[in-house]
């Protein structure tokens, strides 16, 4: 999720130890799906959440065949903004400009569909809270939330 790692590592403290993967050093892309997957074999009861940047998703989409193969139920928030932001920030730090880091994103949706899996787009907070408990009420699913960020 890269520039929002630190803000998600401040705000969200676990009830449990050990419970909360993020990955060191660089903000890794790509590291949510699969350290997903991972928490999920570890703790198969735990409802397990991951929440990723949408580059950092496209990265891996592939491993939602792999949760598939296994049998996994987890939810996959993706935060949607179109657009590469640890990746701009740093660009427009060193060299004043930002090239090649906004993108249209594929339909997250649509792609879960295409996985033989629920995918739910939500466009405003209270959306996206009535849309997250109603999908931790059935949380033998493997459900992607796209939510759509106003930049």
């Amino acid at each position: 999720m890269g520039a929002h790692k630190v803000s998600v590592a401040r705000t969200f403290q676990p009830k449990h130890p050990n419970r909360l993967i993020i990955s060191n050093g660089s903000a890794s892309m790509g590291i949510a799906i699969p350290g997903l997957i991972g928490a999920k074999l570890a703790c198969p009861d735990a409802t397990v959440i991951c929440l990723t940047g949408d580059g950092g998703a496209l990265m891996n989409f592939s491993e939602i065949e792999t949760a598939k193969c296994l049998g996994l139920s987890f939810i996959i928030i993706v935060l949607n903004d179109s657009i590469l932001k640890l990746e701009q920030e740093t660009m427009n730090k060193m060299f004043g400009k930002s090239y090649g880091v906004t993108f249209q994103n594929s339909d997250f949706v649509q792609l879960a569909t295409s996985f033989g899996v629920k995918g739910r787009r939500v466009n405003h907070v209270v959306e996206f809270e009535n849309t997250l408990k109603e999908v931790l009420r059935s949380s033998n699913e493997l459900v992607i939330i796209d939510l759509a960020l106003q930049i």
